[in-house]
């Protein structure tokens, strides 16, 4: 699992999310919303032909590696029971 920059960023604290450049076989293990913010597809492991996640786009993804990308923003969701309570949070109504 490797990156050059981590940075974690903090929308709220229903959600996890870090945002992680320069990636190369970094695993997802649990469910994770992975979003491609480069502007050149990330590659996705799997069964050939491999995958790709295109730029600006977004999946939910678990148990699969990312083989590269350039630029990509991981968020979990913490409590996926109570999920419809982030929205009660200030700022999000």
């Amino acid at each position: 699992m490797v990156f050059k920059t981590k940075k974690r960023l903090n929308f709220t604290k229903c959600l996890k999310s870090k945002w992680l450049t320069d990636v190369k076989d970094y695993e997802l293990r649990k469910r994770t919303i992975l979003v491609n913010i480069s502007n050149k597809d990330a590659v996705i492991s799997g069964p050939e032909p491999r995958k790709v996640l295109q730029p600006r786009k977004s999946t939910i993804l678990a148990g699969v590696s990312v083989i590269s990308a350039e630029s990509l923003v991981l968020i979990k969701i913490s409590d996926e029971i109570n999920i419809g309570g982030c929205v009660l949070e200030d700022g999000w109504c």
